[in-house]
Order: structure tokens, then sequence, then C-alpha cells
């Protein structure tokens, strides 16, 4: 069994979609059992939107647990921007696990992420100059890697030319521009380093361990179920996406109040979001519900809204029979299943790259589909699911 840690949900959801393009049995918990017969458990711990203390804390009780079990195939799923406590959670695992040798390729080069001369680019842009730079929790001021991950305390963080091979104890990251630069790292891997990175070198390992990727049909939607698309990302992209849903005459319900501050976020705002929401499925089958509304930079904010926007989900699942529940942004979707108790989840389909489809154990009417807020969701989807061409011409962070 494959054992893969992740920081937050629509992490843990690309992996899980990943796994089973490739025929893999696989079950994403936010809990952990690690007696569930499965080819791939996929372990949601959350600890990106907990204090550094606390992400410690968790990784190296999951850790320990891990180790005492024996099993020997761990994989530590990183955000591809390298948002979170990074480092620190690799510092926990290697004390608790002794290791003392770690490969990390975090980056995903087939959607133009890529790290040349230690520096993190997208699709040819620093990092810092992209949308990153506004993330709610981890702001990018500098597209230099070391100083997005900061220093480890217990080994090296070392930087790997292309053909430069690891030696000694560190922390590993090499230059990773395409596809084949990952090939080729997978194949270096011994049964003593731990691995961590993104969807992409999960990918590879699985390729040199001779498994290959499926051909599977997509699942269509019936135009009778009832969908709930949550668009509470602050990207341009989910943006832009939301104001072609408008011009295009799709039903969209905006957050009732003036202002997205704090104070604005009261019962009766509350109450009138779900009313106009519940109303809109009246008349359709499918529902947007956004935030269009400046941006606010509050500390503490972000994690304010989601707990707001879960309460809307939680009472309009009461009153309207939602069969499919779109949610972006991975802060969003952990506020949301968190709210509604879920913690168990099996991968049915990936549309797009992070972009999955889940069964929710404990909702078993209702499937999820989710996806990070720096990705555009499939046109083919929308395309189906709305039963029109918006001609969405925004694209994702690449």
């Amino acid at each position: 069994m494959i054992v893969v840690i992740a920081d937050d949900f629509t992490g843990a959801a690309e992996v899980a979609g990943t796994a089973w393009r490739y025929g893999l049995k696989t079950v994403l918990q936010r809990d952990m059992d690690l007696s569930i017969a499965v080819d791939v458990l996929i372990i949601d711990t959350d600890s990106r939107s907990t204090s550094e203390a606390e992400a410690i804390k968790t990784s190296a009780i999951i850790s320990k647990k891990i180790k005492e079990s024996k099993i020997d195939r761990i994989f530590k799923k990183v955000d591809s921007v390298l948002r979170g406590h990074i480092i620190a959670e690799l510092d926990s695992m290697i004390t608790e696990m002794k290791h003392d040798q770690v490969l990390m390729i975090a980056n995903n080069p087939s959607i133009g992420r890529v790290i040349r001369q230690r520096r993190y680019y997208i699709s040819d842009r620093e990092i810092h100059k992209t949308d990153f730079k506004h993330d709610p929790q981890f702001p990018v001021q500098s597209s230099e890697v070391s100083d997005i991950l900061g220093k480890s305390k217990t080994v090296p963080v070392k930087f790997l030319q292309k053909s430069e091979e690891m030696r000694g104890k560190g922390i590993f990251i090499p230059e990773i521009v395409t596809k084949e630069d990952i090939i080729q790292r997978a194949c270096t891997v011994k049964d003593d380093t731990l691995v961590a990175g993104g969807s992409d070198f999960f990918e590879a390992l699985l390729e040199v361990g001779d498994l290959k990727s499926l051909d599977r049909s997509q699942m269509d939607f019936q135009e009778s179920q009832k969908s709930l698309i949550v668009m509470a990302s602050t990207t341009d992209i989910s943006r832009k996406t939301v104001l072609n849903f408008l011009n295009n005459g799709v039903a969209v319900c905006n957050l009732p109040c003036q202002q997205l501050i704090s104070s604005d976020l009261t019962d009766r705002c509350l109450n009138q979001w779900i009313s106009d929401i519940s109303g809109a499925f009246k008349k359709n089958n499918t529902v947007i519900s956004a935030i269009i509304h400046p941006l606010n930079k509050e500390p503490g904010f972000p994690d304010k809204l989601n707990y707001f926007i879960a309460n809307m989900v939680r009472n309009v699942l009461k009153k309207i029979c939602v069969k499919n529940l779109f949610i972006e942004g991975g802060a969003t979707v952990s506020s949301i299943i968190k709210t509604m108790g879920w913690n168990k989840f099996q991968p049915l389909y990936e549309y797009s790259k992070a972009v999955i489809r889940l069964k929710i154990e404990e909702e078993p009417d209702c499937t999820l589909i989710v996806k990070p807020g720096s990705y555009a969701w499939p046109e083919e989807l929308l395309f189906n699911l709305l039963n029109l061409n918006i001609g969405m011409e925004v694209k994702s962070e690449k």
C-alpha cells in the first residue's frame, strides 16, 4: 500500500485522481485508518490551514504511526507552488522516520510550473508576479525557491543541477523543467529516500513502477440533477469565470452584503444568501454561489469567510437535494467538509489535472467535485453541466 500525506484537501484529491487514472483502488481520508485494504491511502491532514507548531505536531503523530505500521511506501504531497509549512513538516518526518535524504519535486511542468536556476516560474512568469502574490495565507514575495521555503532545522536544503546526483544528507530540490526531468529523477529513487512533491512526481513514480494510465470514459451529468457551484476563490481566473457566467444568463447568487468585511457577515446576510440560492433552484438545475467583492486583506478574514460559506452550503443542502456539489479553493473545500462532517472519499473521475469528482461515504446521494482556486474549470465540463456554450476564454495560472 502507498500512503500519501497531504496538507490540504484539493492536493489530496489531485493525487486521488491520478491514482484512479492508473487503476489503483484509492481512498482519501481526513482521519487515518491504516488497516484499510486499498492500493493507495491518502490522508488529508489540513495542516496548511494551521500554525507551523500545529503542523509539526500533526506531522510527528502521523509519521510515528506510519513508522510503527511498517508501511514502506510513503509520499509526502507538497503544494505545487510551495505553500504551506513544507520544510517544518519534512523536518518532523525526517526526525520520526529516521530519514536523512529527501527528494522533493513539487512543481508540475505538465501545466507550465517549472524550476530553473533555483527560481520558480509559471508559464515563464516569475511566481511572485502572478496571483500567488495575493494568496491570503502564504503570499509569495520572491521567486527564489530558497526564499519561499526557508531553512531546515535538521538537514541542509540543497539544489541540484539536471545531471547532479544526491550525495549525503539533505532535502534535495532538483532543477525540473520537463516531464522527462521528473522521470529521470524518479528512476533514481532508493528505498531509503523519502519522496515528496506534486502530482507530476507522484505520476512519474507510478510510471517507473510499471503502472500505466488507463483510458477511462467520462461520467455524464443528468440534466435533471441539481448542481451547486461554490465559487469562492479570489484569483482573477475565478472572478472572470463568474463574470462570464453572469453575461451568459447563468443563475449566479452573489454574497448579499455591501462590503466584504467581518461586520457584514451577519445572520441576516447568511439567511438572505440561502434564500436567494434556494429560490434560484426553483427555476434552474444549476446555481452558482459567488463572491464578487474587492479583496479583503484583513488578518484572519479568509477563515471567517470560509466558515460563513460552509454554513451557507450546509443550510442549502438541507433545503435542496443537491446531487453535484462543485467547490473551488482548498481552504473553502476544507471548511465545508469539516462543517458537513465528511471524512472518507473515493475518486470517481478525473476531469483534468486537479479537477476531481469524489464519492462521499457519509453522503452517498451527493458527489463532490473539487479543484484548486488557481486552476480553471474544464470548459467541456461546464458546457455539459450548463448546457450552453459560454465561450470561456480565461485560462488558469500556468
